[in-house]
């Protein structure tokens, strides 16, 4: 019986240890997101053919929906990646990468060193894996818990 006992307590504080049970890289995930911050600063705005290759379809729409007013400034009115409108200074670390199934999420944490106000937060990545390629499905960050809701919101409303 004791032995049992000592088993069972082995198992558990080996699955209790950071690590033991943690959840696995989908292939092709990180460098998708190394890729996208590699752009980084930018010069200009994206094409729709980066976006496209960026986002899944869904997403793609609304930001290319929430730019389409030539006469005014869209609810987007920043880089949905880099979370400003001023890139000067990012810097990023991915800080972790897990998923299966073709759906994973990916958080990675913006920096800017810029003199003036050094800044940093964790923007959260949720990706799918669209025709073996992955995209960015929605985004999260400390002040928007998802663009994509944010953005049907703001471009549904009257």
């Amino acid at each position: 019986m004791r032995l049992f006992f000592v088993a069972g307590s082995m198992i558990a504080a080996f699955a209790a240890l950071p690590g033991a049970a943690a959840a696995h890289e989908p292939a092709g995930a990180r460098a998708f997101i190394t890729h996208i911050y590699a752009g980084y600063p930018r010069h200009g705005p994206r094409s729709q053919r980066e976006l496209d290759a960026m986002f899944e379809p869904g997403l793609s729409a609304l930001i290319r929906k929430s730019g389409s007013n030539p006469d005014e400034v869209g609810p987007l009115d920043g880089d949905p990646i880099c979370q400003c409108q001023d890139d000067t200074g990012l810097r990023y670390k991915i800080v972790s990468i897990a998923g299966a199934g073709g759906h994973a999420r990916a958080v990675v944490r913006n920096s800017f060193v810029a003199p003036a106000r050094p800044t940093s937060f964790l923007v959260t990545y949720r990706l799918v894996l669209i025709g073996g390629r992955w995209r960015i499905f929605d985004i999260a960050s400390p002040d928007q818990p998802s663009m994509r809701d944010w953005l049907q919101r703001e471009l549904s409303a009257p």
